[in-house]
């Protein structure tokens, strides 16, 4: 059957290059309109994706009727060798749904206390489930769907499912929360987000099972903000400081590397701004005060 996709949750089609092959995207489809990103998740033009050997192809908006529950939408990808001049033709078909994938999360545990929350990441009407795994992956348990007025979780928490009293324990445990949107009764577009160890709601570092983050949480307009990053897995990284309006003041692209020192300019008015690292696919926010 075709596959569903989210609005807004990249696509991401690629290909191994031949010298001797030419190579042309084609995309077409009705009543969704979308906007094509580079492997670094950069908008590019249409006119450049033929360059490209990979793409991610992100529908923004499904103008079909609430009654319709996809659209469908066709990616082609034609070869021609340029000495026959023989095409070949690989094509991939859609579904587009009404729902959004949301962003992922910030999850927090507050210190001293059996208490997890999200920090950052909450966008009106959601829902969450909550859970953890063992680390030998034989014990996993959930709540139900938590109506998005709780965006807490105090285990445990037996008015939405919890089977039993449960201690925090990072050794043992991997806790996690799905998000998905209140009016997405099928769970199509479900995100998840960790809790990447014992972490404060306002952390000068935070660690993810591929690489760690840390940085300042408090700065002058005088200085640099510094950013540190282990990321053992050679993963792309992008960084980006978002104001409070959301805007993005700065963003900087870095080469995958084990192990990052860079900075990035604080010169912007005192405030309260987001710095956002992306390392390969995943992602994670820290708040950063400017005085």
């Amino acid at each position: 059957c075709n596959e569903i996709i989210c609005l807004n949750k990249p696509l991401k089609l690629s290909y191994t290059p031949d010298a001797n092959t030419t190579y042309k995207w084609d995309i077409e489809g009705e009543q969704a309109t979308y906007e094509i990103l580079d492997q670094y998740d950069q908008v590019v033009d249409r006119a450049q994706i033929n360059s490209l050997s990979t793409i991610k192809v992100k529908w923004t908006k499904n103008y079909a009727p609430a009654s319709q529950e996809f659209v469908e939408a066709t990616i082609t990808l034609t070869a021609t060798n340029t000495s026959s001049g023989c095409p070949a033709t690989d094509q991939r078909t859609v579904k587009i749904c009404h729902e959004e994938l949301l962003p992922q999360v910030t999850i927090g545990q507050k210190p001293n206390t059996n208490i997890l929350l999200i920090t950052e990441g909450i966008k009106g009407e959601q829902l969450y489930k909550w859970g953890y795994t063992s680390t030998d992956k034989k014990t996993t348990d959930t709540t139900d769907w938590i109506p998005y007025t709780y965006w807490r979780y105090d285990y445990p928490y037996t008015d939405y499912g919890w089977k039993e009293p449960h201690t925090i324990d990072h050794t043992k445990y991997n806790y996690w929360v799905i998000v998905k949107g209140a009016s997405d009764e099928k769970s199509y577009c479900q995100q998840t987000s960790e809790l990447a160890g014992t972490t404060d709601v306002n952390p000068k570092e935070k660690k993810h099972r591929y690489y760690t983050v840390k940085t300042k949480t408090d700065v002058t307009s005088a200085q640099n903000i510094p950013v540190y990053i282990d990321n053992p897995e050679l993963k792309s990284v992008h960084l980006r400081l978002i104001s409070s309006f959301g805007v993005v003041v700065v963003q900087k692209q870095l080469p995958p590397q084990a192990t990052i020192e860079t900075s990035l300019p604080a010169t912007f008015s005192s405030g309260l701004y987001m710095l956002h690292v992306q390392v390969g696919d995943e992602q994670t926010t820290v708040k950063i005060r400017i005085q």
